[in-house]
């Protein structure tokens, strides 16, 4: 998550347990340029969900390296975190961690320069129970505090009714969907 915030990024977390119409919706307003995803989990393989959804994932990308849908118009990348990617438009970790720079050096730096507490940073949306999912907006500022406050309180071993305050293992980042919006 840092990481996509040094780069100019927002992390739009995607929770697995939405539906395939929801996990569109989300991946449409969150303008997710780059997905990150783990391929299945459970019993749902998300790779044929994504081509379900997107059916350019299924084809190699385009000249430029990336991905053109008027389904999902912002995503450009999808990145399988598996050890093997699913043929088509899907790159490998590996792949991803080692390829060429989609910019030079001296641009991201300016841009990390730029990044600022007060930053879009993060996007959760909810559960939308009683209408579509909401996109809830956090400031790069919002994270970092909670990041330092779980590790303070596992560091020290604090409680509270029980369970090790931290964040939950539920977590949508964690549970294996994520994403990014370059704003």
């Amino acid at each position: 998550m840092f990481g996509i915030a040094l780069a100019g990024g927002t992390c739009v977390a995607l929770s697995t347990f939405a539906k395939s119409s929801e996990l569109e919706y989300q991946l449409r307003v969150g303008d997710v340029s780059l997905l990150i995803f783990e391929r299945s989990m459970l019993d749902r393989d998300f790779a044929a969900e994504l081509i379900a959804l997107c059916p350019e994932l299924a084809n190699a990308v385009n000249a430029s390296g990336e991905v053109q849908s008027t389904r999902l118009p912002f995503l450009r990348r999808a990145v399988c975190i598996d050890e093997a990617a699913p043929a088509g438009a899907f790159e490998a970790w590996p792949d991803f961690l080692h390829g060429e720079p989609k910019a030079p050096a001296p641009l991201i730096e300016a841009i990390a320069a730029e990044v600022a507490p007060t930053a879009r940073g993060l996007v959760f949306f909810s559960s939308g129970s009683t209408a579509k999912p909401k996109a809830i907006v956090h400031a790069h500022r919002a994270a970092a505090i909670q990041a330092l406050l779980a590790g303070l309180a596992a560091l020290v071993g604090l409680r509270l009714g029980g369970a090790l305050l931290a964040f939950a293992v539920a977590n949508p980042i964690i549970a294996g969907i994520a994403a990014v919006s370059v704003a």
